[in-house]
């Protein structure tokens, strides 16, 4: 997102209790509270944890979710306001919360968006591979029967055209899925 400072602001291991007082009235800092966040948080592998490293701090025994490295002051209160209503049981949408608190916070709605995303993808590449197949078939039946003089129009009951876009659109969707799939891990 563009409306992140890219410089890391240090964030003290210890803070008086006013100092973190001030950082949460200014919304800056917001306690985790849940339960399931924390053990999420502890168990974080080290690629992961270095992506949410900038938004969530620990301080004594207590862990925040950070806003210090966001500029706008609109974007982090709506962060916070967010987030508060989301441990408050209330379902808010977090899509707009930096990647990292998203899936940190809504795994399972990050993974569904990236499955239906993959999806989408990969019927639209079997879509155009059908098109694009059925399109040289014309040319295949059209070039054979101005050399042969024969018709090659049915295959069976079905046209030659439609067996090629549905065999090649199944096709180009099964290998694009996969594609798409790992692509969207990187």
């Amino acid at each position: 997102m563009s409306n992140f400072v890219t410089q890391q602001r240090p964030f003290p291991n210890k803070l008086s209790a006013e100092e973190i007082l001030q950082l949460e009235n200014e919304e800056k800092i917001l306690r985790v509270l849940q339960p399931d966040i924390l053990e999420r948080i502890k168990q974080c592998p080290t690629a992961s944890r270095q992506r949410i490293e900038p938004f969530v701090v620990e301080n004594n025994d207590a862990v925040y979710f950070s806003f210090l490295n966001v500029k706008d002051a609109e974007q982090r209160r709506s962060f916070v306001r967010k987030i508060q209503q989301w441990q408050l049981g209330i379902d808010v949408d977090l899509s707009n919360l930096p990647q990292p608190l998203h899936q940190l916070l809504q795994p399972h709605r990050v993974h569904s968006q990236r499955l239906m995303r993959v999806l989408i993808l990969g019927a639209i590449t079997g879509t155009i591979a059908g098109v694009l197949a059925m399109a040289v078939s014309v040319l295949v039946i059209s070039g054979t029967e101005l050399i042969l003089g024969a018709s090659f129009n049915a295959f069976g009951e079905m046209q030659i055209t439609a067996v090629a876009f549905v065999i090649f659109a199944v096709l180009g969707w099964m290998v694009a899925t996969p594609f798409f799939w790992h692509r969207s891990k990187q």
